[in-house]
């Protein structure tokens, strides 16, 4: 099944929206994603309820689409101790994306312009989807063209390819925006803290952009990398970018925030591109 398929079918649609909506939005997602949705797919994101407050707090309530984002426990092939962990969002019931370093060792090979990870066992984690946690075995693992660990950190994307779907996965549709229109717009980041079993949600701001990446204010740890960044627009949260460094790592001129790669559209159409090719 074509990647625009699985992700129409997979993303729901809470306000009801008619088929021609849903054959909208798979055509949307074929070319790339290019452009913002027009106000009559607003229906097509998923629309979650503000976190009061600030700080990082456990999401306890099962919101469904806090069903899109897992935690991933990497391993290699005949390994029972995990070599990398973090946290992953589905785009698709077989495929997540998440950051690079998070699943991709510095002492892995390089093929051509495709870093592949090991196509190893990944074990996928939810608080709020009671099926997992799920073991699955990769079927390909690629960051994105032009990341290096010590490289441009805009680039530091990957997309994992599963062996066989997660049906009960909620599916949330990435969304590419400028990073001047969401400077000054509340954000929350949900991710799996370290090895923790449960989800967490940090509230903040986003106080400036550079490039491919954002800075908020939101409190996040270690193991929240690759955990979705929700943007808030009107009454609707936005999956606009993924968690990729907390404070220690961001510029001095912005010691408070945290860093997080932003969707573009030739991020998400390579995200497209992936899920096809795959």
């Amino acid at each position: 099944m074509s990647v625009q398929r699985r992700v129409a079918s997979a993303v729901p649609n809470p306000a009801g929206a008619s088929a021609s909506l849903a054959k909208n939005n798979a055509a949307r997602w074929k070319t790339g994603l290019t452009v913002a949705p027009p106000a009559q797919n607003e229906a097509g994101f998923f629309e979650l309820t503000p976190t009061a407050g600030t700080g990082r707090i456990p999401v306890s309530h099962a919101d469904p689409a806090h069903a899109s984002v897992v935690q991933i426990l990497s391993f290699r092939p005949g390994e029972t101790v995990p070599r990398l962990a973090g946290t992953g969002v589905f785009v698709a019931e077989d495929l997540l994306v998440t950051a690079a370093h998070v699943i991709f060792d510095p002492s892995e090979e390089v093929f051509g312009s495709q870093r592949m990870g090991y196509a190893g066992m990944v074990v996928l984690q939810s608080e709020v989807l009671r099926i997992l946690p799920a073991v699955r075995q990769t079927q390909r693992i690629v960051a994105a063209p032009g990341y290096t660990q010590d490289g441009d950190p805009s680039f530091d994307l990957a997309v994992i390819q599963l062996n066989d779907p997660v049906g009960a996965a909620q599916a949330v549709r990435p969304h590419a925006a400028a990073g001047d229109k969401l400077v000054g717009m509340h954000v929350n980041v949900y991710g799996y803290p370290q090895l923790s079993s449960r989800m967490f949600s940090g509230s903040g701001s986003c106080i400036a952009h550079d490039r491919g990446l954002i800075f908020h204010t939101a409190d996040v740890t270690e193991g929240q990398s690759g955990g979705a960044v929700m943007a808030e627009a009107g009454n609707t949260w936005r999956f606009v970018g993924l968690h990729r460094a907390g404070p220690a790592e961001t510029p001095r001129t912005l010691p408070q925030s945290s860093g997080a790669v932003r969707f573009t559209p030739a991020g998400l159409k390579w995200i497209a591109d992936m899920g096809e090719n795959l």
